[in-house]
Protein backbone atom coordinates (compact mmCIF):
# COMPACT_ATOMS: atom_id res chain seq x y z
CA UNK A 1 0.00 0.00 0.00
CA UNK A 2 1.11 3.12 -0.42
CA UNK A 3 1.05 5.96 2.36
CA UNK A 4 -1.96 7.60 3.25
CA UNK A 5 -4.14 4.49 1.48
CA UNK A 6 -6.75 3.40 3.35
CA UNK A 7 -8.33 0.14 2.86
CA UNK A 8 -12.26 0.72 2.28
CA UNK A 9 -12.96 -3.02 0.65
CA UNK A 10 -16.26 -4.58 2.11
CA UNK A 11 -17.44 -0.88 3.15
CA UNK A 12 -20.82 -1.55 1.67
CA UNK A 13 -21.51 -4.39 3.92
CA UNK A 14 -24.52 -4.54 6.30
CA UNK A 15 -25.46 -7.23 8.55
CA UNK A 16 -27.94 -9.78 6.72
CA UNK A 17 -31.56 -8.41 6.41
CA UNK A 18 -34.77 -10.73 7.17
CA UNK A 19 -35.05 -12.74 4.12
CA UNK A 20 -38.54 -12.44 2.33
CA UNK A 21 -40.85 -15.07 3.80
CA UNK A 22 -41.10 -17.78 0.58
CA UNK A 23 -36.98 -17.44 0.91
CA UNK A 24 -36.69 -17.94 4.08
CA UNK A 25 -39.41 -20.85 4.50
CA UNK A 26 -37.59 -22.53 1.27
CA UNK A 27 -34.53 -22.75 2.92
CA UNK A 28 -35.10 -23.90 5.70
CA UNK A 29 -37.02 -26.43 4.27
CA UNK A 30 -33.82 -27.11 2.72
CA UNK A 31 -32.68 -30.48 4.61
CA UNK A 32 -30.17 -31.44 1.88
CA UNK A 33 -28.74 -27.45 1.88
CA UNK A 34 -29.20 -24.79 -0.62
CA UNK A 35 -26.75 -24.19 -3.84
CA UNK A 36 -26.58 -20.19 -4.39
CA UNK A 37 -26.13 -19.42 -8.22
CA UNK A 38 -25.63 -16.12 -9.74
CA UNK A 39 -23.12 -14.75 -12.24
CA UNK A 40 -23.44 -11.24 -10.49
CA UNK A 41 -25.03 -8.48 -12.22
CA UNK A 42 -22.33 -7.50 -15.14
CA UNK A 43 -22.98 -11.15 -16.31
CA UNK A 44 -26.39 -11.98 -17.15
CA UNK A 45 -27.41 -16.36 -17.03
CA UNK A 46 -30.02 -15.84 -19.87
CA UNK A 47 -27.19 -15.03 -22.35
CA UNK A 48 -25.55 -18.54 -21.77
CA UNK A 49 -25.58 -20.16 -24.49
CA UNK A 50 -28.64 -22.87 -24.55
CA UNK A 51 -26.07 -25.70 -24.33
CA UNK A 52 -24.50 -24.65 -21.38
CA UNK A 53 -27.60 -23.83 -20.45
CA UNK A 54 -29.59 -27.33 -20.38
CA UNK A 55 -26.09 -28.44 -19.08
CA UNK A 56 -26.41 -26.71 -16.00
CA UNK A 57 -30.32 -27.81 -15.47
CA UNK A 58 -29.43 -31.35 -16.48
CA UNK A 59 -26.35 -31.14 -13.40
CA UNK A 60 -28.77 -29.40 -10.86
CA UNK A 61 -31.73 -32.32 -11.67
CA UNK A 62 -29.54 -34.72 -10.27
CA UNK A 63 -28.76 -33.12 -7.12
CA UNK A 64 -30.88 -33.80 -3.30
CA UNK A 65 -30.13 -29.77 -2.66
CA UNK A 66 -31.90 -27.31 -3.84
CA UNK A 67 -31.00 -24.49 -5.70
CA UNK A 68 -31.45 -20.90 -6.45
CA UNK A 69 -30.62 -19.69 -9.59
CA UNK A 70 -30.23 -16.40 -10.33
CA UNK A 71 -31.98 -15.99 -13.74
CA UNK A 72 -33.23 -12.87 -15.98
CA UNK A 73 -36.05 -13.89 -17.31
CA UNK A 74 -38.62 -17.42 -16.80
CA UNK A 75 -37.10 -20.41 -17.54
CA UNK A 76 -39.99 -23.16 -18.87
CA UNK A 77 -37.78 -26.33 -18.22
CA UNK A 78 -35.95 -25.60 -15.41
CA UNK A 79 -36.25 -28.88 -12.78
CA UNK A 80 -38.24 -28.74 -9.39
CA UNK A 81 -35.27 -28.65 -7.55
CA UNK A 82 -34.35 -25.38 -8.88
CA UNK A 83 -35.78 -21.72 -8.44
CA UNK A 84 -35.07 -19.05 -10.37
CA UNK A 85 -35.39 -15.14 -9.86
CA UNK A 86 -34.29 -12.14 -11.46
CA UNK A 87 -32.52 -10.80 -8.19
CA UNK A 88 -32.29 -12.39 -4.97
CA UNK A 89 -31.00 -10.89 -1.74
CA UNK A 90 -27.43 -12.67 -1.88
CA UNK A 91 -26.13 -11.26 1.57
CA UNK A 92 -29.17 -12.47 3.28
CA UNK A 93 -28.96 -15.38 1.32
CA UNK A 94 -25.45 -16.40 1.80
CA UNK A 95 -26.10 -15.78 5.58
CA UNK A 96 -28.53 -18.75 6.04
CA UNK A 97 -26.57 -21.95 7.49
CA UNK A 98 -28.97 -24.06 5.13
CA UNK A 99 -26.62 -22.61 1.94
CA UNK A 100 -24.24 -25.01 1.16
CA UNK A 101 -22.09 -23.87 -1.56
CA UNK A 102 -22.05 -20.12 -3.60
CA UNK A 103 -21.23 -20.79 -7.51
CA UNK A 104 -20.54 -17.01 -8.86
CA UNK A 105 -18.69 -15.24 -11.44
CA UNK A 106 -15.91 -13.95 -8.87
CA UNK A 107 -16.59 -10.44 -8.72
CA UNK A 108 -15.36 -8.25 -6.50
CA UNK A 109 -18.37 -7.77 -4.43
CA UNK A 110 -19.76 -10.86 -4.51
CA UNK A 111 -16.59 -12.49 -3.30
CA UNK A 112 -16.58 -9.98 -0.40
CA UNK A 113 -20.04 -10.71 0.60
CA UNK A 114 -19.11 -14.25 0.48
CA UNK A 115 -15.86 -13.88 2.47
CA UNK A 116 -17.57 -11.20 5.52
CA UNK A 117 -20.38 -13.83 5.76
CA UNK A 118 -17.86 -16.94 6.34
CA UNK A 119 -15.23 -14.47 8.76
Amino acid sequence: MLPKVIEIGGIHIQPPKNLPDDLQKYLDESREGVIYFSLGGNVNSKDLPRPQREAILRVFSKLKQRVLWKFEEELDEKPANVEVKNWFPQQAILAHPNVKLFITHGGLLSTTESFVVVT
